[in-house]
């Protein structure tokens, strides 16, 4: 996951194993990118924090691609 402004990273982390996450942000606008191994990239815009915490639960969508052929040789 990572916050971005204007294009600039600010910060980014990982979940724990149960998916939980912690983005230590200061106050303003902030474009999220949240990515995983076989889910569909999820842009959140233009999201604020301000003074109250937020918390953010963000539902991904699996992505599945179909490879037309693997080769594997020794």
């Amino acid at each position: 996951m990572v916050a971005e402004r204007v294009g600039e990273q600010i910060a980014g982390t990982v979940t724990d194993f149960d998916g939980s996450y912690l983005l230590d942000l200061e106050m303003g606008t902030y474009d999220i990118v949240v990515s995983y191994v076989s889910y569909a990239r999820k842009l959140i815009q233009d999201f604020e924090i301000n003074a109250t915490s937020k918390t953010l639960d963000i539902l991904m969508e699996g992505e599945s691609q179909t490879l037309s052929e693997v080769v594997v040789t020794a």
